[in-house]
């Protein structure tokens, strides 16, 4: 009697959870997008299925992938390797074309004042070693 209670219990939880789940889902999804994502949206829309994006996220992070589905609140971006990422449009703060010859370059643009200070600190370490040396022969 009592096992049979409990089913019954777990039953009427589990009947009332699920739906509950389903319908915070949908009222999540259905919140209005701002100015911003909604410009973002229609961007993403413009795109073909497949197309390869570079993406900037509000937080600055960057990613690189393929557009996948798109959904009224977000899009899957599938990038080379990794899983898929779910990406709201209200979190991108910028996104465009990229071809995979290209986007490296889009990539180490980022990164070039770093490349320029170690090329710099390199020639600088160097120079001091060969001064060093020179030094010490005289």
């Amino acid at each position: 009697m009592h096992s049979r209670l409990l089913s019954a219990f777990r039953l009427i939880v589990v009947c009332t959870l699920v739906p509950a789940v389903a319908i915070s889902q949908v009222a999540q999804s259905s919140q209005p997008l701002d100015r911003h994502a909604r410009k973002i949206q229609k961007i993403v829309a413009s795109y073909p299925p497949g197309s390869p994006v570079f993406v900037t996220m509000r937080d600055q992070s960057q990613y690189l992938g393929n557009l996948g589905a798109i959904s009224v609140s977000t899009f899957e971006l599938v990038p080379r390797k990794g899983p898929t990422l779910n990406l709201a449009y209200s979190g991108v703060d910028r996104i465009q074309k990229a071809d995979y010859q290209t986007s490296s370059t889009i990539v180490v643009r980022h990164h070039h004042g770093l490349i320029v200070g170690l090329v710099l600190a390199g020639t600088i370490i160097g120079l001091v070693i060969f001064a060093g040396i020179e030094l010490k022969k005289s």
